[in-house]
């Protein structure tokens, strides 16, 4: 239908009107959103943090989604903190919060690189007033391959890597041990996909791949620090970055809460057992006719061999290789989002997940995931994914999912736009 025959059949005014009222709808939705923490303002009086050193290393660390001076506590076999404890458990912050966007910049290079100074700067003065750890506020800036693809055609300049010219996607980082694999280039980020597991609850359709520009994920153990950082990044005054974006998505969580005395899904993963082989997994399946989702991914999720950084840092076989970021939600599915009908948002609670994991390239989370199905480059386990014997998937229910690239501190702000002309 055309915007004439919708105002027509439903009786409002015609033209621009309600399109303008419906904008200032949803302006005034989203402002209420940014402004309210909602039911979570309620973690505060039910969980405290633990004792945190609040000062930072200086100069910040160049991994965005490293959280600084988070605690590490030595569990002992039933997940009580003990000095005879030998199982290494990560206090996270208690409040996580990820707002998704598209951008609201022209794509030229000058816009972007004004763009690029505006959130660099709001991004340095946040820093200056909350150090990045539990005490302060982490903020991790991370980009959808939309952005490049539409804002960083190619690069106008020569960078230290690559000649002007450079077409997108060239300059993205490659992923060298799958394209070795393959036998052609795979870049570290790629589009997301689905899973043979992949069911989402019933009439919502299928699995939604998100096309957001970027994703900012504040975690801290104060609520009030990441709502002042929420406001200056998507602020709509002069000095706050909000201009710069559409926001698309608010999902609000917790994480934590048990740390001492109480077994908690940190102490739960650590205590799992050690890592199998795909053989050992199937040999279970044919004794038990089930499999465990951590069991089927430890094949390929951790180190095969002693490993190096490009840090210097060293790693021994069988070092898990996700960072995890998971957070759980009363959100369904979002606290805030600017397409109710097509995410089928709704006002009332559930409890759910929101999952986050750092990887370095998309080929490993594409290789866990489809190990979570029971699906081996060599073999497939005979167990259905949505099986009640494939361990969690039974009762996961994905709805949406988009990968990105968390580039170093210092390209954190509209990465590549320097090399635009």
């Amino acid at each position: 239908m055309t915007d004439h025959d919708e105002n027509k059949q439903a009786g409002r005014p015609r033209g621009n009107f309600s399109r303008r009222r419906l904008l200032q709808g949803t302006g005034g939705a989203l402002g209420v959103a940014l402004a309210s923490a909602g039911i979570y303002k309620m973690i505060d009086t039910i969980a405290e943090p633990p004792d945190r050193l609040d000062v930072a290393v200086n100069p910040p660390d160049q991994e965005q989604y490293v959280l600084q001076n988070e605690q590490v506590v030595k569990v002992n076999g039933s997940g009580v903190k003990s000095s005879n404890g030998t199982i290494p458990v990560r206090l996270p912050p208690l409040h996580d919060h990820v707002i998704t966007a598209t951008l609201n910049v022209p794509a030229n290079a000058t816009a972007l690189q004004e763009a690029q100074h505006h959130l660099e700067s709001v991004l340095l003065g946040l820093e200056h007033q909350f150090p990045p750890t539990p005490k302060g506020v982490g903020i991790t800036v991370a980009w959808g391959l939309p952005y490049f693809s539409h804002y960083i055609p190619n690069l106008g300049k020569t960078s230290g890597f690559f000649t002007a010219g450079t077409p997108y996607p060239a300059y993205l980082p490659v992923d060298l041990m799958t394209s070795k694999t393959e036998g052609h280039t795979v870049y570290a980020l790629q589009e997301s996909r689905t899973f043979p597991s992949d069911q989402p609850p019933p009439g919502f359709g299928p699995v939604r791949l998100e096309q957001n520009d970027v994703a900012v994920l504040l975690r801290s153990d104060s609520l009030a620090n990441i709502m002042a950082a929420s406001d200056a990044l998507f602020g709509a005054k002069g000095n706050q970055a909000g201009s710069l974006f559409k926001v698309t998505s608010i999902r609000r969580g917790f994480s934590g809460g048990g740390f001492f005395g109480h077994r908690g899904l940190p102490s739960q993963l650590a205590l799992a057992a050690p890592g199998q082989s795909v053989a050992d997994v199937a040999r279970g399946v044919r004794r038990y006719h089930a499999y465990g989702h951590t069991g089927s991914m430890s094949q390929v999720d951790s180190t095969t061999s002693p490993t190096t950084s490009n840090y210097g840092v060293a790693y021994s076989t069988g070092t898990t290789i996700p960072v995890r970021g998971d957070f759980d939600t009363l959100d369904n599915p979002f606290f805030y989002t600017s397409d109710p009908a097509g995410d089928h948002y709704s006002k009332k609670k559930a409890a759910g997940l929101h999952f986050i994991v750092f990887q370095p390239t998309i080929a490993i989370v594409n290789r866990v995931r489809l190990a979570m199905d029971g699906h081996y480059s060599s073999k497939t386990l005979p167990v259905a994914p949505r099986s009640p014997h494939a361990g969690i998937n039974s009762v996961l229910h994905t709805t949406h999912r988009q990968n990105y690239l968390v580039p170093p501190r210092r390209h954190r702000a509209f990465p590549l736009a320097e090399f635009l002309v």
